[in-house]
Formats: C-alpha cells, structure tokens, sequence
C-alpha cells in the first residue's frame, strides 16, 4: 500500500500537485512526502506553480517560516527567499518565527549532541572489548606505570621512599588497590585519608571512598581538608564531588624501591 502511494505521489508531483495537495489526496504526512520527492530527485527540476507562489505568500502573511512554507508546498527556500522577500510581517509574526527558529536550532543541537554522545558510547563499549581478559602479569605492569605516573615519587630535594598514591578516579583507585593485594600488601598495611576541599559533604565523601576501598570510615584517617578561598569560584560541588582519596601503605621503603626497580625493567622495552 505505502509503495502504490509513493508512486502515486511522484505521479502526481511530476503532474504539478502541490505538497498539501498531495498530502491531503493520498493522506499520507509531509514528512514522508517530502522524502519519497527527494529520493525520486524531483524538487530541483519542478518549476514553481503559480499556485505555488500564491500558497506561499498566503502562508508568510500568516507567519509561517521558510522551513514551514517549504514542507506546505515543496518550493525550496532557496526560491521562497525571492517570491516571499517583499511581504511584510508583523512585529508579532516576526517574534513568533524569531522564537521557531530558537527551538528549532534548540532541537537540531539536541540531536547533535545525543548523535555524538551515542556515537561515543559505542566507540567506548567496543574498545572496552578489545581489551579481553587481563593477566596478573598485564595487570601488574599497569599497576608499575599506574604508581610510577600518579604516585609519590622520591626527588632529589624531598628524598623519600614511602608508597603513596592520591587520586580522584574511582576507577584507578580501585585499580591500585588491585595491584596491591597483587604485590601481597594486605588491607591492615593502608592508611587512608580523604582529601577534601571543608565545604563539601565530608560524611558522604567518606560513605562514598569507604565503598570503594572496601574499608569501613571509622578506619579513615582524620580527611585533610582544603581551605576556602573566597576569591575563586570552585566547580567541584555538589554530591558528585567527594575529593581525592590518599592510600598510605605503611613500612614501605622496599616496596618502593621495588616499584622503582620493575619501573626501570620496563623501561628497557623502550630505550
């Protein structure tokens, strides 16, 4: 049924039927109409029907826009901008087209951005399954870079070697806490500590760390907290933010050499 009125419709267009005209013969929508016109490659080579025009300017006085004037008739707005360019609108016309034209370009960019976001999150889940199955061996060399790229590193004028790693990603911090019971360094050996700026929800932050970690508050540390300085503006707030979390692995001198060592082995692979 839908493939006898398409072709009826291209018959008809051919003959000179306006796009209303067609839409109410066949009762078919605008929006298919128009596609079944476009595929059949139509619209550019119809010359405009005086009855055409005269829809259009009908349709302008009204207050109707380009876009809206193109579907009721299937004259290009390209053509439209001539025949229509001479009718004056009314101020309230011109505000109502003025405020179509904002939702419109509002709701082209709403489909942009879930377009985008969509396309992102296939190309996140796909490359999520490109990883596999990880080794304790690839896990043990991420977590040797890990350390070596986010963790307290001893220099030349604050000599130390003491295993400390701060971040705010849930991800990596639960990663490191992985590594580590991978090296054999017990959850009684952590000291953990939430760094947070003094305004925030500290009681949340540590409800949300200790899930994490997998280890209850009371056993946090009292959390460092960050001064206020009045003449910023911060935009970590809300109960998204909940600070960093500090893991202090106790009596860790050999570790971190040990660290520092297999740090060195993989570096051999790139000289």
């Amino acid at each position: 049924m839908t493939e006898s009125k398409r072709e009826r419709a291209i018959t008809m267009r051919r003959d000179g039927a306006t796009y209303q005209q067609i839409c109410d013969r066949l009762n078919v929508s605008m929006g298919m109409l128009c596609g079944w016109i476009r595929e059949a490659g139509l619209t550019s080579r119809l010359r405009t029907t005086a009855e055409d025009r005269a829809r259009a300017v009908e349709l302008r006085k009204q207050g109707r826009t380009y876009a809206e004037i193109e579907r009721a008739t299937g004259v290009p707005k390209s053509t439209l901008s001539n025949h229509l360019k001479d009718i004056p609108l009314t101020a309230e016309h011109a505000a109502v087209i003025a405020e179509k034209q904002r939702r419109g370009a509002a709701r082209a960019g709403a489909t942009l951005r879930a377009r985008r976001i969509a396309g992102e999150a296939r190309t996140l889940a796909a490359s999520a399954a490109e990883i596999g199955e990880v080794t304790d061996r690839e896990l043990f060399i991420a977590g040797v870079l890990l350390y070596w790229a986010e963790g307290t590193k001893s220099k030349p004028w604050s000599r130390g070697h003491h295993v400390t790693f701060v971040n705010s990603d849930p991800g990596m911090v639960r990663l490191f806490l992985r590594w580590l019971e991978l090296v054999d360094v017990g959850r009684d050996r952590l000291v953990l500590t939430v760094q947070i700026h003094e305004r925030a929800d500290i009681d949340h932050a540590h409800r949300f760390w200790s899930q994490i970690a997998g280890v209850p508050v009371e056993l946090f540390r009292r959390p460092t907290l960050k001064r206020h300085n009045p003449r910023t503006t911060r935009r970590n707030i809300g109960d998204a933010y909940v600070g960093c979390l500090r893991i202090d692995v106790a009596k860790s001198t050999e570790l971190y050499l040990r660290i520092a060592g297999w740090y060195e082995g993989i570096l051999t692979i790139a000289p």
